[in-house]
């Protein structure tokens, strides 16, 4: 790389004379060994003359010295300064070769399972150009924690991240992890080895133009930013052995290899997933062509509960979304199709799509085949989220949304709006109360079946999805509710619910972001225990975006030695430490309520047994339930179902405000027809 250069010579202490120079391109075969760091002496000019340090201006290149990349082996080895905070890379560029590797270090406090985000590196580069060329080389995380890589990232030929000892082996590290938010760019493939699923290798950049191959052997790659993995090929594979050809004497485990996006993909690339490697889906990804242990997948869109039947052991448990399979195309493709709604008179539903293809979008959105303007209860139609407030009869119709870009126009399928009314003399005073989001649960089609299995928001439009693990009032599962025969005649003698159990992936369902913004809230259900549950175990839980909050079991304990109902909120040891001595018993039916208010929380547990409060002073942040909300799981537990409520739920609800006692006692009493009962005693003293 070339420069034009204005420098100040200066020559015996005679007058300066302006000149011109190109960079100089300073090369290195070092070893380095703990301690020492890119700054260090270790430069020559062309592999010659007197090594220098770093010197702004002038490019870096790191050559190898003749020995392969291998466990424990002395090949190329340049490390970062191992400090706190940001190091930038204060030259023009470095170059990694094929068997040279650039050593992350942090700042001396991880090790024993450290995972945080300890020291970021940074490779600006000059003028727009990279700031690290990657070039054969293998970048390595040599302590245990999360590095992030800002500034500009060039993949010239296939180059690895690689978290064995010395880059090339001695087991996966687990604890290590690159989140790379840099701008990515070049053909080359990138192959992920010797890490794995304890924490994802994130690639987060949002403006990427990187089109080279990624191969996942032995780790987690984990897309986050738009466009983050580009339009390439994708292949997870743990038998593959492609890096043997350069780097003879590497060794890396035979997987475990998973590969999980983060947001719609649309993809030129083929995704190849074999020899037991597999894909976390949660979203509407599509791709020119896809092959699953050798089987081609046919043109069209196929669901992730077809995929996770026809292939279980290339698909992680507790997904969603879908793959699509069709040629690349920039044209708008609605993926999915925007839900149906039956919901209460003066209720509010969102109407919301997903589109695949070339950003910007515009949306129109139809009622009965004619266009919808903003007027009235009608707003968002021309966005891609329609709103419709306060609905009434005039309101149920069929809606559909054409989606236009540059490239094209696609028309969505028609959805549904339906007026209910409610049924139940329970159901009656919910409505009457106007809760922002009401989930009855008696859907009776099948979660196991590929078909979606929509959990209906009466109240608010929230419509959730029952995962694969659910049962509920299907015929083959027969789940029912609280009815007249546990005591609690204001609900229908055809009460359905749902049932959960732990350590199934598909055993929850997802609502939508709640968009609450509040720190007021309360939220309710009515549950039966199957049994003891676990800490953790969750009831109604968002963890994502910037919310961590819900209803869930505690690590305390009640006399019994069981686990205690209790709260998570802005993840804050405070609230989910604390015990409230109530645990609801087993096999009978109880009205639990979280009422969250800016300076305390309060615990209600009801049932035909009595009524028992505990309270929590405590101030409280607002929490905005932006990210997906689970009934029945927390997804802390990784998709693997460990904080999966074990048991039966029913009649789910949450309010935007805080509900005073008597007015949870009401709704209770109107269940039950009782109109006092005793306390219920918790913890004799």
């Amino acid at each position: 790389m070339y420069q034009l250069r204005v420098k100040t010579l200066s020559l015996l202490g005679s007058l300066c004379v302006i000149g011109t120079s190109h960079a100089a391109n300073l090369t290195t075969t070092s070893v380095q060994a703990a301690g020492a760091n890119w700054t260090a002496a270790i430069w020559k000019t062309n592999g010659a003359g007197t090594a220098v340090g770093l010197v702004p201006g002038n490019t870096y290149e790191m050559v190898s010295n003749g020995v392969a990349i291998g466990n424990g082996l002395a090949n190329t080895r340049v490390r970062c300064p191992q400090l706190l905070g940001v190091q930038s890379f204060l030259a023009d560029s470095l170059t990694v070769d094929t068997n040279a590797e650039l050593r992350l270090k942090n700042n001396g406090a991880g090790g024993g399972g450290n995972t945080l985000a300890l020291n970021s590196v940074d490779f600006p580069g000059v003028g727009g150009n990279p700031g690290l060329i990657l070039n054969g080389g293998v970048i390595n995380g040599g302590d245990d924690g999360i590095y992030p890589m800002t500034g500009r990232i060039l993949v010239q030929n296939q180059s690895y991240i690689s978290h064995g000892a010395n880059g090339g082996g001695g087991g996966i590290s687990a604890n290590r992890a690159l989140n790379i938010s840099a701008v990515l760019s070049g053909t080359g493939t990138l192959v992920l080895m010797n890490a794995g699923l304890t924490l994802p290798q994130v690639i987060s950049g949002t403006s990427n133009t990187f089109s080279g191959q990624w191969i996942v052997q032995c780790g987690w790659l984990q897309g986050t930013g738009l466009n983050a993995l580009g339009t390439n090929n994708i292949t997870v594979d743990p038998g593959y052995a492609g890096f043997l050809a350069v780097m003879p004497a590497a060794t890396s485990p035979a997987g475990p290899a998973t590969f999980e996006p983060g947001y719609d993909i649309n993809s030129a690339g083929v995704l190849t997933l074999t020899n037991a490697g597999t894909m976390r889906l949660h979203q509407s990804c599509v791709f020119s062509s896809v092959v699953i242990e050798g089987n081609v997948l046919a043109a069209g869109t196929h669901p992730y509960c077809e995929l996770a039947t026809s292939y279980p052991a290339s698909f992680a448990t507790g997904g969603s979304g879908s793959i699509t399979v069709r040629p690349y195309s920039l044209a708008p493709l609605v993926v999915p199709p925007p839900p149906s709604f039956s919901v209460y008179a003066g209720s509010t539903v969102h109407f919301t799509i997903s589109a695949a293809g070339a950003a910007p979008f515009a949306y129109q959105w139809r009622k009965n085949t004619v266009n919808l303007s903003d007027a009235g209860n009608v707003s968002g139609s021309t966005n891609a989220t329609l709103v419709i407030a306060n609905v009434s009869a005039g309101d149920a119709a069929s809606y559909d949304v054409i989606v236009t870009n540059t490239s094209g126009t696609a028309t969505s399928p028609a959805s549904t709006l339906t007026i209910v009314t409610p049924s139940e003399t329970y159901e009656t005073a919910i409505a009457s109360a106007n809760p922002y989001a009401f989930y009855q649960l008696n859907e009776t089609g099948d979660p196991a079946a590929c078909s979606r299995v929509t959990a209906l928001d009466n109240a608010g439009g929230y419509n959730g999805t029952y995962g694969n693990g659910v049962q509920n009032g299907n015929i083959a599962y027969g789940i029912t509710g609280p009815t007249s025969a546990d005591g609690l005649p204001g609900f229908s003698a055809a009460n359905k619910a749902a049932s959960f159990v732990t350590l199934n992936g598909g055993s929850k369902i997802t609502l939508p972001a709640l968009s609450l913004n509040t720190n007021t809230v309360t939220i309710a259900a009515w549950i039966k225990p199957s049994g003891p549950q676990n800490a953790s175990e969750a009831i109604v839980f968002c963890r994502g975006g910037d919310t961590v909050a819900g209803l869930n079991y505690t690590a305390g304990t009640d006399i019994l030695g069981n686990n205690t109902l209790g709260y998570t909120w802005n993840n804050e040891g405070e609230t989910y430490n604390w015990n409230s001595g109530i645990a609801a018993p087993f096999g009978l039916w109880s009205f639990v309520a979280l009422v969250v208010t800016p300076t305390n929380a309060t615990i209600h547990l009801m049932n035909t047994n009595g009524l028992v409060s505990a309270t929590h002073a405590y101030p409280h942040v607002n929490q905005s339930f932006n990210a997906a909300t689970l009934i029945g799981d927390d997804s802390a537990d990784g998709g693997g179902g460990s904080r999966a409520f074990s048991g039966v739920i029913d009649d789910v609800m949450i309010f935007n405000r805080a509900l005073s006692k008597t007015e949870l006692g009401s709704l209770f009493s109107t269940a039950s027809g009782v109109s006092a009962y005793a306390p219920i005693i918790v913890n004799p003293p």
